[in-house]
């Protein structure tokens, strides 16, 4: 079940009869019996593992239940939906040219990127209760929020590749190179970026896949970084005895510099020489024209890039 037009219009405009089509887009989302809407659908089908969620039972005690995370998730996207219908601004931006109003609303992409969001704080928030009671846990900095906003970074890249067609630009081949194994390279809009790096990333061996190599670059960094984070959350811990509140602010704070460079900027500077045969100076400067270019590509990154860089 979906809209017609005229429910559309009244929605976007908060018509005479809008609230009745906002009631009959709820049912097409969750279901007469909340779990067969195309909104409850569209969740369960993301791929991730939805944690269970730290609630109190009737007893007043603390115990973790499946599947309330995943609900959870559901409840705020429709409350949040819902405050968009009263402002008139949740179908603003649909047009026809988008094709079905639920699908627009449905959207895989945007229900992942803001699937992990709602995790990282909800994972927070269980952590700052726990801490409460118990002892304080590891560093955890928002390293799947940073994940989450891949999306974002990808929906900006594909927005300016028409503009690209002629010539590539420095910001987006390294966006490609720095974010190659998180992209969604699926999605046909990013085919010239793809064929772009083909070309440019250089193998030793003329037989192997340029991309390959990309990937296998990005697996050692990756392994680096990891090494570089158990080895901080070990200090943090200090074999169970904790440490001063001045060295835990510190280590907490490069240790989510570390989460956001091995999200956004996993390759070196010498890893690029190797894969574009440029002079070092060359890799820096791209290396760091992208690093600023990041405040534009992704504006919600603004608070991290702040307060980590």
């Amino acid at each position: 079940m979906s809209l017609t037009p005229e429910q559309i219009v009244k929605i976007q405009n908060k018509l005479p009869g809008w609230r009745e089509a906002w009631g009959e887009l709820c049912v097409a989302l969750l279901g007469w019996d909340g779990e067969s809407g195309a909104l409850v659908k569209a969740v369960n089908s993301l791929p991730i593992k939805w944690p269970k969620a730290l609630v109190k039972n009737d007893d007043g005690e603390r115990e973790r239940r499946e599947g309330t995370a995943r609900q959870d998730f559901i409840a705020k996207v429709i409350a949040n939906y819902h405050r968009r219908a009263e402002r008139g601004t949740l179908l603003s931006t649909f047009t026809p040219a988008h094709g079905d109003v639920v699908s627009f609303l449905t959207s895989r992409k945007v229900l992942k990127s803001e699937a992990w969001k709602f995790l990282s704080k909800l994972k927070t928030r269980q952590m700052i209760s726990l801490d409460a009671e118990y002892e304080p846990a590891s560093p955890q900095p928002p390293d799947r929020e940073f994940e989450s906003l891949i999306c974002d970074v990808q929906q900006q890249l594909e927005q300016i590749m028409p503009s690209l067609a002629d010539r590539m630009n420095r910001i987006a081949e390294q966006a490609a190179l720095q974010l190659f194994p998180r992209l969604d390279w699926s999605e046909p809009a990013m085919a010239p970026l793809r064929e772009h790096l083909i070309r440019v990333v250089h193998s030793p061996n003329a037989e192997q896949d340029p991309l390959a190599l990309l990937s296998e670059r990005h697996r050692l960094a990756d392994q680096v970084f990891r090494n570089h984070l158990d080895r901080l959350a070990s200090e943090r811990h200090n074999k169970g005895k904790g440490v001063s509140v001045k060295k835990r602010e510190s280590l907490e704070k490069l240790y989510g510099q570390l989460l956001f460079k091995r999200v956004f900027l996993p390759l070196d500077t010498a890893a690029l020489v190797e894969l574009l045969r440029i002079k070092r100076a060359d890799a820096d400067q791209r290396r760091h024209r992208y690093r600023n270019a990041l405040k534009r590509l992704l504006p919600q990154l603004g608070a991290y890039y702040d307060a980590l860089l």
